[in-house]
């Protein structure tokens, strides 16, 4: 992973289809992009992907008949998202540093 692909987000996910090798066909024809991409079982394949494709394949997924497994999210987008969401947390990290360059 690079650092656009950290800073945009990624995230991987686990396909369970009939046939994974033509649903991989299917997503490169889609034109999106693939990162790591690992067989787990005869029919379960796992691998990375953009965030921002993330609903792309989903629907893909859901027209072929595929399941499709958020597995895990990676990169500094999901950290900061987090980070985001916590709203006393950072004024309160704020309010901290102001007090320790008045000390």
């Amino acid at each position: 992973m690079n650092v656009w692909g950290s800073i945009s987000g990624l995230v991987e996910v686990e396909l369970t289809s009939a046939e994974p090798e033509q649903a991989l066909a299917a997503i490169n024809a889609d034109n999106i992009p693939l990162y790591q991409v690992t067989f787990i079982g005869g029919l379960t394949v796992r691998f990375s992907i953009r965030r921002s494709d993330y609903s792309r394949l989903k629907a893909l997924a859901k027209h072929r008949g595929d399941r499709l497994h958020l597995a895990k999210r990676v990169g500094i987008y999901w950290k900061i998202k987090a980070l985001a969401e916590r709203k006393l947390l950072i004024p309160g990290i704020a309010v901290l540093c102001f007090l320790t360059l008045f000390l």
